[in-house]
């Protein structure tokens, strides 16, 4: 009973403390000063909550995108990344002019990447990342984040080659030397320019 009240005790000591963040602050600018003071300092969830409160506001303010891009961040930081993906497209989608649209879009793609599937698993999201990646350079060919891109790219790109040589070399092993064949010309056709294309060339060779 007494470890029951104690426990009692510690949330509503938490509670009070958590909604007493911006106690005194009406102000929005205010509080979005405070918040990214928080954010600052990584106290990402108690930065979200006044980043929520400028968003939720009654009107549109200057800074509401400002707000809504650090919100995004927050739960990127704190590794929630679906609902991190779900706030950076909200901003791309509701805030066309935003001078965070484009870091937006890039982090939409990053967080995709970072939650592609494992390379014996179906590579369709992971096709759909070069493909996303590669819109995204077209729309911003100057883009500061280009060489992240690229190497997200990269990255995909010999995952899927991996796989792709997995079942060359499962095939062969199974004796079946055409099937092994197909998937062959795939790499030699689409990644000639990865090292993983070299080491199916040299496997193909020795088992002539």
């Amino acid at each position: 009973m007494k470890k029951i009240l104690i426990l009692s005790f510690i949330f509503i000591f938490i509670f009070c403390f958590k909604k007493n963040l911006f106690k005194g602050i009406e102000n929005p600018e205010d509080i979005f000063k405070k918040s990214i003071e928080f954010y600052e300092k990584k106290k990402y969830r108690n930065a979200i909550e006044g980043f929520k409160k400028i968003i939720y506001h009654n009107e549109v303010l200057d800074f509401t995108d400002d707000a809504q891009f650090y919100l995004a961040m927050c739960y990127y930081k704190i590794k929630d990344y679906e609902q991190s993906f779900m706030e950076f497209k909200f901003l791309s989608d509701h805030f066309p002019n935003s001078e965070y649209k484009e870091e937006s879009e890039f982090m939409m793609i990053k967080i995709d990447f970072l939650n592609l599937p494992k390379e014996e698993l179906d590579q369709e999201k992971t096709y759909e990342v070069i493909k996303s990646s590669r819109n995204f350079l077209q729309k911003y060919p100057e883009s500061k984040f280009k060489n992240e891109v690229e190497e997200i790219i990269k990255k995909c790109r010999e995952k899927i080659a991996k796989k792709i040589l997995g079942i060359m070399e499962l095939y062969l092993k199974m004796g079946k030397r055409n099937s092994a064949k197909i998937y062959f010309n795939i790499l030699e056709k689409e990644y000639s320019d990865l090292k993983i294309y070299e080491k199916a060339k040299k496997i193909v060779e020795d088992k002539k």
